[in-house]
This record gives C-alpha cells, structure tokens and sequence, in this order.
C-alpha cells in the first residue's frame, strides 16, 4: 500500500495514516479513517437573541456528522462525496456489550459469511417461503438484523459547523471517510443514485454528489432522517484515484481480518472429557488441560 500519497487535506496527512492502516501489521493498530455518520435526534442549544439567551435547536435532525477521531467532529447540512467503494455486511447491535457484531465484508450478501459471533450471517436464515408461519422468535432476529452498505469515498464540507451549529475554518477538501448505510430509505435512495449514474454508462467515482436529509416521523412522534443524494456533479477521474482506491480496499481487507480473527476465537469448541480420553491414546493431552 503506498504510504507516499496525500490527499487535499489541512493535515497533510497520507491517506493510508488517515485511514490508520499504514502500520496495519501492528497488533495495536486502529483505524482512524473519518467516520460519516446522520443525526437523528436533534441538539439543544443556547442562543443569545436581543441580548437574552435562549434556548433553540442547534443541530437539526438529518446533518451528517464526520468523525474525525475520539476528540474531533464536525458538522454539514449537505457535504458533497465522491464514492470510490461500496461494500455490503450484516450488522447487528448487541445492546448488553454496547457492541456491533458483523459479518465480513463483501460486493454482495449471497451466500453464507462468517460473523464476529463465531457464526454465519450472525444467525440470519435464508430465504423464508412463508413469514406468517415463521416463529416470532426467528422475526425478532430478522428484525434486528441490518442489510448494511458500506460506502468507502473523498468528502468535501463546505459549511463546516462545531457540536453548537458555529461555522469553523478549515481546509475540509477530499478527505477519506467511511459510512454506514442502514435504513431501508437510505440503501433504496443509494441504490436509486447507483443504477441512475450507471443508465448514463458513468461509475459514481465520476461524480461529486450532495448529500441531503429526508425527514420521517415516528408513531411516537420522534424522528429520523435517511440519506438523499442529489445534483450530482461530473469530475474528470483524478491522477492517482487508482492508488487512492486500492487503499480503500486494503482498508476493507485489513477489517475482514479482523473479523474473521473473532470469528476463530468464537468459534472455538471446547474439548469435552470423553474428547480428551480419544485423544490421550494419540497425543499428549496436557496442552488441553
């Protein structure tokens, strides 16, 4: 992976460092690749009005969040990417161990993954011929399952905003990132603008593409906000995009790995007593013990 190329960026940082694979052989490496993700509850905040401070909604519902490591965020209404990459997994939140258990990545989810879990598909069953006669108990593990597209790309923020909705300065111009495409709004409307770039034979790395905020309400009156992609803006294909791409995909490898090392520790059988017995007359068995 070349460690030599750099990106428009205020850091001047190598891609591979943003991405914190640039050491990927260390034990202790971790990524560090900015993170976009969508507010979905919005935030509260004091502001000073005619002299008297009140309070007032300062991050909408819908404005996408970049992470740019544990002590850094900032905001936007509408960033533009430019999509190098997508992935697909299954993804699943443990609310006990306030963990993400996943499968590897891959083009598609046709066929049978290995999971964080020690599993397959983190215990998802294939096709169901009928769902009413399926047991609640299957649903409910359907349910809390996600189809999850993951999107691997250049941001660019030209409205940057702290947590309080205050603009800042900055240099935020083809920055790497990652995101999390989950709800079923948000994977219809990217595929919408997938098959729409290719009806006119152009890959979505040919493009600058807004993105936006639907806004849906709940039955208990809260909201949430799904992905739009919208005015899409024709870029010739860069010097250098082909190493900036095999980054990203060296990024998705060194993440597989990951996984599917949590899949050997999981899935470890243990040795059971009439186990050892068969293979005590064939080798020493104090290693099991």
């Amino acid at each position: 992976m070349s460690t030599q190329l750099t990106v428009a960026n205020e850091s001047g940082q190598s891609l591979a460092e943003m991405m914190g694979v640039a050491n990927a052989n260390s034990p202790s490496s971790k990524s560090t690749l900015a993170r976009l993700t969508q507010v979905h509850q919005a935030a509260m905040g004091l502001m000073e009005v005619a002299g008297k401070k009140i309070k007032t909604e300062v991050m909408p519902v819908g404005v996408y969040k970049l992470t740019l490591d544990e002590d850094t965020a900032i905001y936007s209404e509408n960033p533009k990417i430019r999509i190098f990459a997508i992935r697909q997994q299954w993804t699943q939140f443990d609310s006990e161990l306030n963990a993400m258990n996943k499968t590897v990545m891959a083009t598609d989810l046709k066929g049978d993954f290995k999971d964080t879990k020690g599993g397959f598909n983190l215990g998802r069953p294939g096709y169901i011929k009928d769902w009413d006669a399926t047991s609640e108990t299957t649903k409910n593990l359907i349910r809390s399952i996600s189809r999850t597209m993951v999107v691997f790309g250049l941001i660019t923020l030209d409205d940057a905003t702290d947590a309080d909705g205050k603009s800042i300065t900055g240099d935020y111009v083809n920055m790497p990132f990652v995101t999390d495409v989950k709800n079923k709004l948000s994977v219809k409307a990217l595929n919408g603008y997938i098959s729409t770039t290719a009806r006119k034979n152009k890959l979505p790395i040919q493009y600058n593409v807004t993105l936006g905020a639907g806004i849906h309400d709940l039955p208990n009156g809260n909201q949430y906000a799904s992905y739009t992609f919208s005015a899409p803006d024709l870029v010739d294909v860069q010097e250098g995009d082909n190493e900036i791409l095999k980054d990203f995909l060296e990024f998705v490898e060194v993440t597989n790995s990951g996984i599917l090392a949590k899949w050997d520790e999981n899935n470890r059988q243990d040795v059971d007593d009439y186990e050892k017995e068969i293979i005590a007359s064939i080798v020493d068995v104090e290693e099991f013990e």
